[in-house]
């Protein structure tokens, strides 16, 4: 059974990593997103070659009922 997948990747300034989803009836909005990221430089032999860093997930926007989305900071606005 296939829970997730991960995608090769390489950031703006040249670093490699992986992206990956991993999708679980359990997860909140049924998957989470995360990427790896190789270690720079290992400070002993049991520290770990690579590192995991969770990638929140961005919130949703809402509609009115005419479809608009409103703009940030409209629950300030008093009228």
């Amino acid at each position: 059974m296939n829970i997730g997948s991960a995608w090769k990747k390489e950031s703006k300034d040249g670093k490699k990593y992986m992206s990956c989803v991993m999708q679980s009836p359990f997860l909140p909005d049924g998957q989470i997103t995360f990427a790896i990221f190789p270690v720079g430089e290992k400070k002993t032999d049991s520290s770990p070659d690579y590192v995991i860093a969770w990638s929140r997930p961005k919130p949703k926007q809402t509609q009115s009922a005419d479809g608009a989305t409103p703009a940030q900071g409209d629950d300030d606005i008093p009228f």
